[in-house]
């Protein structure tokens, strides 16, 4: 993840779509910004954002006047980057750039000043004079854009001569002078574009400012609608997340009048199992996890009551709804090539948070066991922090355990199938080596599936104990 933007990680996980297309954005340049914004793998500039994200929330519920007046103004910034481009390149700007860039440049003055009067330090919008003084030398804060006679003596004597030229009916010398005019106009425009190729530096890191309080506040917004939190940093390795959500699937749960269950875990450098039935939202929570730590280390707050984040280098995901066909890959050849990444990466002494979904669940059940319990021990061998799922038993692995609670012990008669979820509690318990509960049988049987068909299950699962007690 050298080179990781925030583009890359939208399309490797869902979550994070979902996460920044529920930004209240309100600049157009924005979004562009926010593509790009890099894989924070350092602390000190994770807790630069986490401490800009924590000044905005205050300004917002302290100065909410300010903010809305501010909110406004950045809703009427366009995307001028064109423009900006155009200028850094030493080329002459027309007249509808010259607009452009005056209009944006009012609006930075005006969030400029709105800024200083608040009491929070967000962001710090650079001087906004030394352009105006070039865009609106006679300070009418209009926004339209026009050469003014101040900028030129001679520019403005051929108009003059204009003027004299109509109210004497002198057509001929009129038609003469404009095209005189139209040239020096052209001479304005450079030199106007050469004053304006002298101020890029401070052209970009204004724009640059305006995007990113856009996004900062956005970001604000966000913490008080899905009610999210700014992590710690963590410095020992460990990362612990409390009450933990996933806000995609939390929203939809709401608006079927369900609540989402928070489930909290801690992370060091060791691998950890987790086991549970299979609608026990072991998927959901490895998907969650990465969430997590994708939004903190691009500065973003977190869906969770609290956090505290070690960074790591990569965030690598091996599930089986992202294998590659385009590949000509069957589902376990996809899965092998993506834990050979983790292994390779680790073996690199690389800090990965591993994050593995049923490991050979696709082949034979003796082998893929075999190859998921070897897996697990070489994670341990090589120190990586990693959350493993399987349904495998658990009692065979050797490592930091934990299984998925399940159902509630007391279950109503007459459960129906859209009911079921409100009796399991998906909470994370310590796995001390028990024999794993067999849940499947039970929702396969609320599940309205055949009852002579569960009878033998539960014969032959009785019997393969009798075998291994022998």
């Amino acid at each position: 993840m050298r080179d990781l933007k925030l583009k890359h990680a939208i399309e490797e996980l869902e979550g994070m779509r979902y996460m920044i297309e529920c930004l209240p954005l309100q600049a157009a340049p924005t979004r562009r910004y926010l593509m790009a914004l890099p894989w924070l793998t350092n602390a000190g500039a994770m807790e630069l954002e986490f401490g800009r994200c924590r000044q905005a929330i205050g300004f917002m519920e302290e100065e909410a006047d300010l903010a809305a007046a501010i909110t406004l103004r950045l809703h009427q910034l366009r995307d001028i980057h064109g423009t900006l481009a155009h200028i850094a390149a030493g080329n002459t700007p027309d007249d509808i750039e010259l607009f452009e860039l005056k209009h944006a440049w009012l609006l930075a003055d005006d969030i400029r000043q709105l800024m200083q009067r608040s009491k929070k330090k967000v962001i710090d919008i650079p001087e906004t004079y030394p352009v105006l003084q070039l865009l609106d030398p006679e300070a009418t804060r209009v926004p339209t854009f026009y050469i003014y006679d101040c900028y030129d003596t001679l520019l403005a004597g051929l108009r003059q001569q204009v003027a004299v030229a109509r109210r004497e009916g002198r057509k001929d010398a009129e038609e003469l002078l404009r095209d005189q005019i139209l040239e020096r106009e052209i001479v304005v425009r450079q030199r106007l574009g050469d004053d304006l190729h002298r101020q890029s530096q401070l052209l970009n890191s204004t724009m640059e400012a305006l995007v990113l309080l856009d996004l900062v506040l956005a970001k604000a917004v966000l913490v008080q609608q899905m009610d999210l939190s700014l992590p710690a940093i963590s410095r020992d390795g460990q990362t612990t997340l409390h009450q933990m959500f996933n806000p995609q699937i939390k929203a939809l749960l709401k608006e079927k009048g369900k609540a989402f269950q928070p489930v909290s875990i801690t992370l060091d450098s060791m691998p950890v199992l987790i086991t549970g039935a299979n609608m026990g939202g072991k998927s959901v929570l490895l998907k969650t996890i990465a969430l997590v730590q994708m939004l903190a280390q691009f500065g973003f707050p977190v869906p969770a009551l609290k956090a505290q984040i070690s960074p790591v280098k990569q965030v690598m995901i091996s599930s089986g709804d992202s294998q590659s066909l385009v590949l000509g890959l069957s589902s376990f050849g996809a899965e092998v090539k993506r834990l050979d990444a983790i292994i390779k990466a680790a073996r690199k002494g690389h800090q990965v948070l591993a994050l593995i979904d049923e490991p050979a669940r696709t082949t034979n059940p003796d082998e893929g066991e075999a190859l998921a319990r070897a897996l697990v021990e070489l994670l341990s061998r090589l120190k990586v922090k990693s959350v493993v799922t399987t349904h495998y038993n658990g009692h065979r692995f050797k490592c930091r355990k934990m299984r998925v609670k399940g159902f509630c012990s007391e279950l109503p008669q007459n459960l129906t199938p859209e009911a079921i979820g409100n009796f399991f509690d998906y909470t994370l318990e310590p796995d001390n080596d028990t024999l794993p509960r067999h849940d499947a049988l039970l929702v396969a049987s609320l599940l309205g599936l055949d009852e002579e068909l569960i009878q033998l299950a539960d014969q032959n699962l009785n019997n393969r104990k009798t075998e291994h007690t022998r």
